[in-house]
């Protein structure tokens, strides 16, 4: 019961005040579910990552083509918890720019990343530090000159992993590129550079538990597979996997569990569905694949994002339209991913036209905020506690067990060979340009690799049952 006294007094009973706070409360909770467009003087604009403060203010940035120019250019916000803008915060060079990543310092300020063109035409990368109102310092970084970076991380000891790839002399195309960069600075504390077969990417930068640091990335030889590499905290590889599948198949982020194991999460060719599917890929702290799971719908989806949930298990984020029945443009997705690799649910949204994610933040499994493009513009989401219904299956293929996959043995010393475990498999061993230097006689599954020059070569296993996988060393 409320009582009117006089003309702006109002008496509410205790019992009805509560409700009133209870029902105003959860008002506010739902008006905090949001969807934002920006198309800022742009005929294109994306945002690739975003960073929730913990103040609940939120930067945004990513690349757009200004109305006009045929050039890309960076872009950067500050916005209101709610998503409205607070602050455009203009990024001082000029020229074509690319976005490559920010992370936030332990200071509260942005670092973030820039990818330029000079005059000469020489991709240069800089770093600018932002605090709440404009960049404060923005400096170039020498060492990563021609390096196309896509992936920025905060180490726990406040430094700065960039990743993507540089072009290797002649015709051996990308390596894997990853820096450490000191962010008081610009200085550059070490790079790993390496070139394994034609091509490679670095897609994602995870650091593990015990300092070291792990990258997911796609190599090319006769298809794109995903390959995980092990550096320690000075950049020295302690080990790598190259993820053999016989579809294309791209990986984009990992993260480290509880027990140390790797997952990783990307898209691959084959399918739960007819199309292409969500890949995930468990491995052992040394390297080993444990197993492999393919999970998705009749059409198209694309895992980009795996992060540890506050409770067990983790979320994983990208594109998909299951939700339109494998029909119609790709809108975000979120899934629920339990402690075995089972999808515990998904949540699909719609916008107008195709709308990949890039990036997602999560706080206590209840609030979600992700970023992407819709229709050639930038959108940001909010979404709370999202009901989760369970669309996707799992392929035919995939097994919750310790995959088949070989395992190659190259023992160095005096007698270098590879050996499959497989012992109806025969051993071929290639150049990088696919031209057979060495086989074995059908059903020897072991072969010398000892007279060979120093180099990377591909070595093959072609087994009875007609599967044939490869692999590449380095002799």
């Amino acid at each position: 019961m409320i009582r009117i006294l006089g003309r702006n007094r109002i008496m509410i009973r205790p019992t009805h005040f509560f409700l009133l706070l209870t029902f105003l409360f959860s008002f506010e909770l739902r008006a905090q579910e949001f969807t934002r467009i920006f198309l800022d003087s742009a005929i294109q604009q994306t945002a690739n990552n975003l960073i929730v403060s913990p103040d609940q203010s939120i930067w945004l940035g990513g690349t757009k083509v200004p109305v006009g120019e045929s050039s890309p250019v960076a872009w950067f916000y500050r916005l209101k918890k709610d998503g409205s803008l607070h602050r455009r915060i203009p990024i001082p060079a000029p020229g074509a720019q690319t976005w490559s990543g920010m992370a936030q310092l332990s200071n509260g300020q942005i670092a973030i990343v820039i990818g330029q063109k000079n005059q000469t035409d020489t991709t240069e990368n800089w770093l600018a530090i932002a605090d709440t109102q404009s960049i404060i310092r923005f400096e170039h970084i020498p060492e990563l000159d021609e390096a196309i970076l896509e992936d920025v991380l905060k180490t726990r000891s406040g430094k700065l992993i960039v990743s993507g790839f540089r072009a290797g002399p002649g015709p051996q195309g990308n390596n894997f590129f990853v820096a450490k960069v000191n962010p008081a600075n610009a200085g550059t504390e070490w790079i790993f550079e390496e070139s394994y077969a034609f091509t490679e990417r670095v897609a994602n930068v995870m650091e593990a538990r015990d300092g070291s640091f792990i990258f997911c990335g796609d190599i090319y030889t006769t298809g794109y597979n995903p390959m995980v590499v092990k550096l320690d905290s000075n950049g020295a590889v302690i080990w790598d996997k190259i993820i053999d599948t016989q579809w294309n198949d791209g990986p984009q982020t990992l993260v480290e569990d509880s027990s140390g194991r790797i997952w990783v999460v990307g898209e691959s060719s084959t399918s739960a569905g007819s199309l292409f599917d969500n890949e995930l890929t468990v491995l052992s702290s040394d390297g080993q694949i444990l197993w492999q799971q393919w999970i998705g719908s009749p059409g198209q989806d694309a895992a980009f994002l795996i992060r540890k949930a506050t409770g067990p298990g983790f979320w994983v984020g990208g594109y998909s339209n299951a939700g339109n029945g494998g029909a119609g443009p790709i809108g975000p997705f979120l899934m629920r991913l339990g402690t075995e690799g089972n999808s515990l649910g998904e949540k699909f949204w719609s916008l107008d036209g195709p709308s990949p994610m890039y990036d997602l933040s999560i706080s206590g499994d209840s609030v979600f905020h992700f970023c992407g493009v819709s229709n050639s513009q930038a959108y940001l989401m909010r979404r709370e506690n999202p009901d989760l219904q369970p669309v996707f299956t799992v392929s035919v293929g995939s097994k919750m067990v310790p995959t088949e996959k070989f395992e190659w043995k190259y023992d160095k010393g005096s007698e270098s060979f590879l050996r499959s475990e497989q012992a109806d498999s025969r051993m071929e061993l290639a150049d990088l340009q696919g031209r057979i230097l060495k086989q074995s006689a059908r059903g020897e599954s072991r072969l010398s690799v000892a007279s060979l020059p120093e180099g990377v070569y591909v070595g093959i296993e072609k087994r009875e049952d007609g599967k044939i996988n490869a692999r590449i060393f380095r002799k």
